[in-house]
């Protein structure tokens, strides 16, 4: 469920879900490389614009799905300014 409370907002922002793997190993299968395993974290998957925000009190529910291991899996919620690319407001979805 995504809140966002009214207040006094001079235009709009695009709100946006997040969903990342915390942690994402890959096996290498091919090249110099082949055998090993690499790491990297904070790996996005989803990112997709889910409602437009002008201030007014926003609440809807979003369905949140995943891929691979769940208990990897973070989403966040991002409210950003479309022109500027400022960050208005972000948080995350605790587990």
């Amino acid at each position: 469920r995504v809140q966002l409370p009214e207040m006094s907002y001079p235009g709009e922002a695009e709100v946006f879900l997040v969903l990342y793997d915390k942690k994402h190993r890959t096996k290498i299968m091919r090249g110099e490389n082949v055998g090993h395993d690499r790491v990297n974290y904070n790996v996005v998957r989803q990112f997709q614009a889910i409602a437009t925000w002008r201030g007014d009190p926003l609440d809807l529910t979003v369905p949140l799905q995943h891929g691979g291991d769940a208990s990897q899996t973070v989403y966040a919620i991002i409210v950003q300014e479309p022109a500027s690319g400022r960050i208005v407001g972000a948080t995350y979805v605790p587990r």
